[in-house]
């Protein structure tokens, strides 16, 4: 059963941003991004962009790259005040559903680490994953994904990304 929020409360949820609380912590994301995509198992690096910006509160992650003779993806993040981490929603043309991710920022590191669990792109069993993000600069960020297979974690995609 959908729950529905009083109007004043759903009021008070629009009126966030992302320049005050826990997702003023990720507003050095928001902007035109361009750089590389590389996934395990292929030595060509493709060309990427992000566009990131701030609706209502949450960030808006719009991907694009070469790879596959056009890859788009989209995801959606948000603070989750009831648990105390961050929330994201990923969508793209390959997968089956949406991904679901929850995590937490680390300032002293300058990393947002995200936990999802996925398909193996190898062996298809469901496994849990490791999202990576590390901001190098306010101009430069880089992105791992991170299979925890059964014989150990191993990198499977890499985004390098610098402000346009």
């Amino acid at each position: 059963m959908a729950r529905i929020l009083p109007a004043a409360a759903a009021a008070a949820l629009l009126a966030v941003s992302c320049s005050g609380g826990p997702m003023s912590a990720l507003s050095d994301f928001e902007g035109s991004w361009e750089g590389t995509h590389r996934l395990a198992g292929d030595e060509t690096v493709y060309a990427a962009a992000y566009e990131i910006h701030e609706d209502k509160g949450a960030l808006i992650w719009d991907f694009r790259s070469d790879w596959g003779g056009g890859f788009t993806g989209r995801g959606v993040q948000l603070w989750n005040q009831s648990r105390g981490e961050y929330d994201e929603t990923w969508t793209d043309a390959i997968q089956a559903e949406p991904t679901v991710m929850r995590g937490a920022w680390d300032a002293a590191s300058s990393t947002l680490r995200m936990h999802s669990e996925g398909a193996d792109w190898e062996t298809g069993v469901i496994i849990p994953y490791e999202h990576r993000t590390v901001r190098q600069s306010a101009d430069h960020w880089s992105y791992v994904m991170i299979a925890d297979r059964a014989d150990g974690p191993v990198e499977v995609m890499w985004i390098e990304m610098k402000r346009k």
